[in-house]
């Protein structure tokens, strides 16, 4: 990470912001800044941008009053959720890179349940199937609206954007360790929102999904069964982890819809 293209990362959901800047150290990098702030309703729904200006001047109050260290740039890297992106893995013969992209982008309007004048589309190769001819290809597709909306809030917090990125992407390239490279394995982060499933090969992600019982219907659910105050049901979750708390119907509804990604993912490959 050069010093002129230094950036810190930016996560927004619905219920919070979060922003962390590195700094590189030795091999790695050390923690230089860290601010968290509640996110106030009506900014940000289900993943959408309501009000990019009343947004932007969140992020530029959670930069100004850091819990840990200061933000010394305005370049950043923001996050973007899953539940409001199109993603899917397709097979397309294999041509030379300016044919390739056509190939790409036309299958990518077909499969696409957005307007092609309503989205943006970006894709990366994944691998070259040599015996058939072929490249998988993962595409991606969101709205417009969504992405302009968030770099709105973005400039309007002033801040210059470099990239924004889906969460379980930079996940992936933030704990996926070399002793698993070349294993396909299954990360699953349970978020307040939603829980988003991702499976991750050669440290790329290949398939995500998003399930719809997230962190605050796991509290919720704590809190009815037990009668207690969403606070107390929420710190017993942090505590003791979703065995010790949530009532088996629960638990396995949460990893049958783990399950049911899994074999959808298996049966796609074979």
């Amino acid at each position: 990470m050069s010093a002129r293209r230094r950036a810190f990362g930016l996560g927004i959901t619905d219920f919070a912001i979060k922003a962390a800047q590195l700094t590189p150290a030795g091999e790695g990098f050390v923690i230089s800044a860290y601010g968290q702030r509640q996110m106030p309703t009506g900014l940000v729904e289900n993943g959408a941008v309501v009000d990019p200006n009343g947004l932007g001047e969140q992020i530029r109050q959670t930069l100004a009053t850091p819990m840990w260290g200061n933000f010394d740039t305005n370049l950043v890297v923001c996050s973007i959720p899953e539940s409001r992106i199109f993603l899917k893995t397709i097979l397309v013969p294999s041509f030379k890179k300016q044919s390739l992209d056509e190939m790409i982008f036309w299958e990518a309007q077909s499969i696409v349940p957005i307007p092609k004048d309503q989205a943006y589309y970006k894709w990366q190769i994944l691998e070259q199937k040599s015996r058939e001819n072929k490249i998988e290809v993962l595409v991606l597709a969101a709205e417009k609206e969504l992405v302009d909306n968030r770099l709105k809030a973005l400039v309007s917090a002033g801040l210059v954007p470099l990239a924004l990125d889906l969460d379980s992407f930079a996940t992936t390239r933030t704990i996926a360790p070399e002793s698993i490279k070349d294993q396909v394995v299954m990360q699953v982060h349970v978020g307040m929102g939603f829980t988003t499933l991702a499976v991750v090969k050669n440290n790329q992600v290949w398939f995500a999904n998003v399930l719809k019982q997230g962190g605050r219907d796991l509290i919720a659910e704590i809190a009815r069964n037990k009668q207690v105050p969403i606070g107390r049901a929420a710190d017993e979750l942090f505590r003791l982890g979703i065995l010790e708390t949530l009532p088996e119907a629960t638990i396995k509804d949460l990893v049958d819809g783990i399950g049911n990604a899994v074999t959808f993912h298996n049966e796609r490959v074979s």
